[in-house]
C-alpha cells in the first residue's frame, strides 16, 4: 500500500471512530433524558374531602402509605414509619418515599441499581440509598444494620422488567423475616400481560395479604400496579374503608 493510501486509510479510520463516539454520546444522552426526566414542580397538593395531602408519587402511593400507617399506629402513638423501596428511580419526581421522609419523618432504605439515580439520591435525600442489585441483598441483615428492626410499614416494589419485581417480592416474603404492612406491587400488565400480576397475587394471598385495589393506571400508560395490605392488622370494616379510599386516591392523583 502506498504512503498516501495509508494516510487516507488511517484518516478515514480516525474520522469513523470519532463519529461513532459522538453518535454513542448522543444516544446515551438522549436515553438518559428520555428515561430520567427532570422533576416537575412538586409536591402536588391533593384535596380529598376536607383534607389536603402532599404527594410526589405517580398515583398517590405516598398518601395511601401514610393513611394506612396512621390507622395502624393509633395503638402505637410514638411509632415511626419505616419503608423499604426497591427501585426508587428519581429521588423526588414520581417517588414513593420522598413525602414520607420529608413531610412525615419516616425512616427507610431505597435500593437503586442505577448509579445515575443513586447519585441524585445522595444529593437530594437524607435517608439511606443503596446502589445495588435488589435481588442479591440480605434484607434481614441490611434492615437490622440500618434501621435496627425488621419492622416495615411500606414496601414499594418497582424493578424492570416486571418479573424481577416478582422475584424481589418473593425474596422479601419468602427469604426474609420482613412482613410489610402495606405493599405496592408494580406488575406492568399494560406492556407484559397478566402473568406477573397473577403470580404476585398468589404469593401475596398465601402470606396473608388483601388486595386494596387492582390495576392502578398511570397517566399516559396503562394498568401497572396493585396495592396490598396485611389482612390481620385491620378488621373488615377498616379494610373496606381502605379499599374505598385507595380507589379515590389512585383515580385522583396522577403525576
Amino acid at each position: 500500500m502506498k504512503k498516501e493510501e495509508k494516510v487516507s486509510h488511517r484518516l478515514k479510520y480516525k474520522i469513523g471512530r470519532l463519529f461513532s463516539r459522538l453518535l454513542n454520546f448522543f444516544l446515551i444522552s438522549k436515553h438518559l433524558i428520555t428515561d430520567f426526566p427532570e422533576p416537575k414542580p412538586l409536591p402536588q397538593i391533593v384535596k380529598l374531602g376536607n383534607q389536603a395531602f402532599k404527594s410526589c408519587s405517580q398515583n398517590g402511593q405516598d398518601i395511601m402509605a401514610q393513611t394506612i400507617f396512621s390507622e395502624y399506629s393509633k395503638s402505637f402513638p410514638n411509632k415511626t414509619g419505616l419503608y423499604l423501596e426497591l427501585g426508587g428511580s428519581d429521588p423526588i419526581y414520581g417517588n414513593n418515599s420522598y413525602i414520607l421522609e420529608t413531610a412525615h419523618a419516616w425512616k427507610g432504605i431505597t435500593i437503586e441499581w442505577s448509579k445515575f439515580m443513586y447519585d441524585k439520591f445522595v444529593l437530594n435525600r437524607n435517608n439511606l440509598c443503596v446502589n445495588s442489585d435488589a435481588l442479591k441483598l440480605d434484607y434481614n441483615t441490611m434492615m437490622l444494620s440500618a434501621l435496627g428492626t425488621l419492622e416495615c410499614h411500606y414496601l414499594s416494589l418497582d424493578i424492570d422488567p416486571a418479573k424481577q419485581t416478582y422475584a424481589a417480592l418473593r425474596r422479601i416474603l419468602c427469604g426474609s423475616n420482613i412482613k410489610p404492612l402495606f405493599i405496592t406491587f408494580e406488575h406492568d400488565k399494560y406492556r407484559g400481560g397478566p402473568l406477573v400480576q397473577i403470580a404476585g397475587a398468589i404469593t401475596l394471598r398465601l402470606h396473608g395479604y388483601t388486595r386494596l385495589i387492582k390495576d392502578v393506571e398511570a397517566l399516559n400508560f396503562g394498568e401497572y400496579e396493585d396495592w396490598w395490605v396485611l389482612s390481620d392488622k385491620f378488621d373488615q370494616d377498616i379494610l373496606q374503608q381502605l379499599k374505598d379510599f385507595a380507589r379515590i386516591v389512585a383515580s385522583l392523583v396522577r403525576v
